[in-house]
């Protein structure tokens, strides 16, 4: 190995260390999120899974759901297994204004 690169892997060490691995059902929730899909969203929910859980990215998956690749549907499906309206995305936009932000009337109502 290179030097530098060496260093850039010793530097890194501590950053990847403290990482919170992300569990598989929280990426299959954030797909069926973005897929708005219902049945396989309360099956993640029925299984125990977290409501106000985020993506691999950060987005909360609320947040998705009000975006363009998201849905009505399983935004309801979030908000009614208790998800926090107001948990906002690492671009500190809430739900809300995403919905408002994609011209989603049904959405903002």
């Amino acid at each position: 190995m290179k030097p530098a690169a060496l260093a850039i892997a010793i530097a890194l060490a501590p950053l990847v260390a403290a990482c919170q691995p992300r569990s598989a059902d929280q990426d299959q929730a954030a797909s069926a999120v973005r897929a708005n899909d219902v049945t396989q969203l309360r099956d993640y929910l029925a299984a125990g899974g977290d409501a106000n859980a985020v993506s691999r990215d950060g987005y909360p998956l609320l947040y998705l759901a009000t975006g363009p690749r998201g849905g009505q549907a399983v935004a309801i499906e979030l908000i009614a297994a208790g998800a926090d309206i107001e948990q906002a995305a690492p671009n500190g936009r809430t739900p809300l204004i995403n919905a408002a932000g994609w011209c989603d009337a049904d959405m903002v109502i």
